[in-house]
């Protein structure tokens, strides 16, 4: 994952508006930093994966993506 992918996935979560879905968020903020639907694509699909499989939120796997190097 590029760092302006981790930083679309840190600002997607602190900047997701009230009653707004995480992949709305993620989208918008990803639509900002320059990036198209097949960078959405799989950057959503990891982020689906690892809360699946750490039993978490949408919101707390990618907070942990965008932390990793």
């Amino acid at each position: 994952m590029t760092p302006s992918e981790r930083e679309a996935l840190k600002t997607a979560v602190e900047k997701e508006r009230n009653n707004e879905p995480f992949e709305r968020s993620l989208g918008r903020n990803l639509r900002n930093a320059g990036l198209d639907f097949d960078a959405y694509i799989l950057i959503i699909s990891e982020v689906r994966a690892v809360a699946k499989r750490e039993k978490m939120t949408l919101e707390e796997a990618a907070l942990k993506l965008a932390a990793e190097e």
